[in-house]
């Protein structure tokens, strides 16, 4: 018999070898099972111990020495037996606790998702995702940093277009633009839904927040738009928004 065929119990490849020498040799001291095993004298006799635990060898003393004997080979069932116990109850501790070691794993690990979307059909699909999640979660307001006067006009369009439909469906939002940017929109800043202040700065890219979602747009000229779902981004961008937004002007 191989020794691999015991190891897949769980033995080692030494104590595989000295089992099955000692079932070949019948009741023998270490030194014929050091010598039938190709085990060192060393080893030999730390791995006789260890088998005598798991039940496997046993011994007697006669005249002050050592005779070792192999269990009958019934006792691997038995170990098996004794080993598909132990993994069932560990099973069910196990599914015991699950769900707490999942919920600590949920409140310390979040999964973070982010998305490149280029030109005019990335800028449509981000947006109406966007739009789709505040249609969803009517009370969730949507935040944006950033905006400038010179846009592409199919940009400008798209946003005049966006923001109607956004105003038809009564959806909140807060704007922070750039001086620059004041008194060109008016689709946002005369919109009962909105509300918008500015400050000395305006930028190519625009910051927009909502639920645990946050798109960095850069108005180049191919647009590029970063979407990161993340609740804590999406949380720390809205607290810079808010801090912005204490020294932001009417």
């Amino acid at each position: 018999m191989e020794p691999e065929i015991l190891e897949k119990i769980g033995l080692t490849r030494g104590e595989a070898k000295v089992y099955l020498a000692l079932l070949d040799l019948g009741q023998s001291t270490t030194g014929p099972i050091v010598e039938k095993s190709s085990v060192s004298t060393s080893k030999t006799y730390k791995i006789l111990k260890r088998l005598e635990k798991k039940g496997l060898v046993s011994h007697i003393i006669i005249r002050n020495i050592a005779h070792w004997n192999a269990a009958n080979p019934k006792r691997i069932m038995e170990l098996l037996e004794e080993q598909e116990k132990e993994i069932i109850k560990r099973k069910n501790e196990i599914e015991k606790i699950l769900p707490k070691l999942t919920k600590r794993l949920d409140s310390v690990k979040e999964k973070q998702q982010a998305e490149i979307y280029m030109g005019m059909k990335g800028m449509i699909s981000v947006f109406n995702e966007e739009t789709e999640f505040l249609i969803e979660n009517p009370k969730e307001i949507n935040y944006v940093i950033g905006a400038t006067k010179e846009y592409e006009k199919y940009v400008y369009n798209f946003f005049e277009r966006l923001e109607g439909k956004k105003d038809n469906l009564k959806l909140k939002r807060k704007f922070i633009f750039g001086e620059d940017a004041k008194g060109t929109m008016p689709f946002i800043e005369k919109s009962k839904f909105c509300e918008v202040k500015y400050i000395p700065f305006s930028s190519f890219v625009s910051i927009n927040i909502y639920g645990n979602s946050s798109i960095i747009s850069v108005f180049s000229e191919e647009p590029m738009f970063f979407v990161i779902k993340s609740k804590e981004i999406a949380k720390s961008f809205i607290e810079y928004f808010k801090l912005i937004w204490k020294i932001a002007k009417k």
